[in-house]
């Protein structure tokens, strides 16, 4: 898996994935062909320090209801929303600086 990832054998399958289903592959190598949101917000640390805990269920909940998952079948959408985390569990933070975008 390793050698996959590190050789981009796994990244052209992926490429392979996407194409098969009716995607545009090419979003692999130029992201900004993504749909963007209108809005993106930051939100910030509130003090230094270091991450010790995300809650994931918070932030699949925020994501489904900014209109990236549905709760029920019939619910649209929005391929533009999503979350960035800025920062995983570890890692040094000062204040102001972006948790998640």
């Amino acid at each position: 898996l390793i050698e996959a990832i590190d050789s981009g054998a796994a990244l052209e399958k992926f490429k392979i994935f996407i194409k098969n289903q009716g995607g545009d592959e090419t979003v692999i190598d130029h992201p900004e062909r993504l749909p963007q949101a209108q809005y993106q917000i930051e939100y910030k640390a509130k003090k230094s320090g270091y991450v010790t805990e995300l809650v994931s269920n918070y932030i699949g909940v925020a994501s489904m209801m900014l209109g990236a998952g549905r709760l029920t079948k019939e619910d649209d959408i929005d391929l533009a929303v999503g979350i960035v985390l800025n920062k995983k569990i570890g890692d040094k933070v000062e204040e102001g600086e972006s948790l998640l975008t």
